[in-house]
């Protein structure tokens, strides 16, 4: 612990003076935030008088000013808490020094002074190691300073009776003692006290550097403390060091609990963590991709349905700090809906209800026209009798919209395949590269329905799946392609067909493909009633 030694670059010393030579300003841009009583808050002052504000003017230093009038450290009730100690969380945790000012109202107001190891907020000592170590938990790596109170020649103890520096109060204390005290605990924590009792201002000169009230300072006496403090800050090393590496972890987290879950994610919460100077974080694992999140819950998209996973919670703290992993949790997600019959407002819908003639520019209830400039013979495509038809002989497909819901997603379509191999596109670009399904009457059986893929590259087609389903050619089929992450299901009339997982290249070729549109395959006697797409 130091108390003020004189500078030698200045005349500024704890007898007086008022020379300053040549200062530098060692403390230039350094935010200061002083704690403590009216002293603090400058009572009776501009701000432009205050002492913190000379002092900026000769070191450089940007105040920050907490302080509160009349307001002790200790907690003496009963009521309301209402002391500096418990203003601690409006602090900025942005500084690099904080200067606490012991002052003289826990004197005044008869707060026992209490003992140099005290931790409790009932008592001057307490309040004070308290907020040291408020400060050293959540500012680690600034400076904390002590100042003890200003002698004074007058204010009130309640009774009319004066204060001067060796009044005793009702517990036989006197300011004196309580300044002591402060220089007690800068010695057990090792922090420098700017002694302002013995800083140039004494009895004899209170009048002229003090308001009428004795205690507070006026403006020449607000000028001699900045050049004490002048001198204090410039003697005592207060270099600014930088916070101590933090090297420890968070506590593990607690085993995450299941919120809810669907076919496609699941939400879970678990207990928080804690951590020396603040948890920033968690990552969930066990899903498709680590879930990064700054509370305690989290939804894990992106997964397959029917399908077992095992998820853990890690926390991370701001230096990169994480965890060990919590204990995990194993959920299975739900099935898929059947034929993916969400509930959610359709992104997509067109159900051909333009005049008979070419399909190209017919607008849909959705609003968005038909666009048949992704097909290989834009002309072959038509609209007859409010279904969509395809007159040509060779095959071909469409893309009707590029703007179905992105993620997990429902494309249906009601087929009427008279000729058999009409079909749906459900992963699409702009119709270089895509996939479909496409029934096949006159494949092998348990084969009636097949899932194909088209690379531009290629150009060939490429079937990756079949299934069986009952084609209608007399009537409609009800076709709906369920997409869920890497997860295809195909249903024929609520029933599937096909349940397929795309390797890693085609869900990187065709993941994000979420154009949807038709697929003639060489025939031109089925038609289409509709054709819509929807988030699941």
């Amino acid at each position: 612990m130091s108390r003020f030694k004189p500078w030698p670059g200045t005349t500024a010393n704890p007898g007086g003076g008022t020379g300053t030579g040549s200062l530098p300003r060692s403390y230039e841009g350094i935010e200061v935030v002083w704690w403590g009583n009216s002293f603090i808050k400058g009572q009776g002052l501009t701000e432009l008088e205050m002492f913190q504000t000379q002092l900026a003017k000769l070191n450089g230093m940007v105040n920050r000013t907490y302080g509160y009038p009349g307001k002790p450290w200790g907690y003496k009730g009963p009521g309301t808490d209402d002391t500096i100690y418990s203003n601690r969380a409006l602090l900025p945790k942005t500084a690099k020094l904080y200067a606490m000012y012991g002052g003289g109202n826990d004197n005044r107001l008869n707060i026992p002074r209490g003992n140099v190891d005290d931790m409790v907020n009932t008592t001057f000592a307490g309040a004070i190691n308290l907020g040291i170590v408020y400060i050293k938990t959540n500012m680690p790596g600034a400076k904390i300073v002590l100042i003890t109170s200003l002698q004074r020649n007058g204010g009130d103890d309640g009774t009319g009776k004066p204060i001067t520096g060796t009044t005793l109060n009702d517990l036989k204390l006197s300011l004196i003692d309580y300044n002591n005290m402060i220089l007690a605990i800068g010695q057990k924590h090792d922090i420098p006290v700017w002694d302002l009792y013995n800083c140039g201002i004494n009895n004899a000169s209170i009048p002229k550097y003090m308001q009428s009230d004795g205690v507070h300072l006026n403006a020449q006496g607000a000028a001699k403390v900045a050049l004490c403090g002048y001198g204090f800050f410039e003697t005592i090393d207060l270099s600014i060091a930088s916070p101590p590496a933090d090297t420890t972890a968070p506590t593990v987290p607690g085993k995450p609990t299941l919120t809810s879950k669907t076919h496609n994610s699941i939400t879970i919460a678990w207990a928080a963590s804690t951590d020396a100077v603040g948890v920033t974080g968690y990552i969930v694992t066990g899903g498709p991709s680590p879930v990064n999140v700054t509370g305690t819950s989290a939804t894990i998209p992106g997964l397959n349905p029917e399908t077992n996973y095992t998820l853990s919670v890690k926390a991370k703290d701001a230096a990169g700090n994480v965890s060990a992993a919590s204990e995990s949790l194993a959920v299975k997600t739900d099935a898929a809906p059947t034929g993916g019959g969400g509930t959610v407002t359709s992104y997509y819908e067109n159900t051909f209800t333009g005049a008979d003639g070419s399909a190209n520019g017919q607008v849909a209830e959705s609003g968005q026209a038909t666009n048949t400039a992704t097909a290989v013979t834009a002309a072959n495509w038509v609209i007859e009798s409010n279904r969509m038809k395809y007159s040509g002989t060779t095959g071909d497909r469409i893309i009707m919209s590029t703007s179905a819901p992105g993620g997990d997603y429902t494309t249906e379509a009601q087929i009427y395949p008279a000729g058999g191999k009409a079909g749906v596109v459900f992963r699409a670009n702009d119709g270089t590269e895509y996939m479909w399904v496409r029934f096949d009457p006159a494949g092998n059986a348990g084969e009636e329905i097949k899932m194909f893929k088209k690379h531009e590259s290629t150009g060939a087609n490429t079937q990756i799946a079949a299934g069986p389903a009952t084609i209608n050619t007399a009537g409609s089929n009800i076709v709906k392609i369920v997409c869920a992450a890497n997860n295809i299901k195909v249903f024929v009339d609520g029933n599937q067909a096909i349940n397929y997982t795309l390797t890693a290249a085609e869900q990187a070729k065709y993941g994000d493909n979420t154009g949807i549109g038709l697929y003639a395959g060489g025939e031109n006697a089925s038609s289409w009633e509709y054709l819509k797409s929807y988030s699941n």
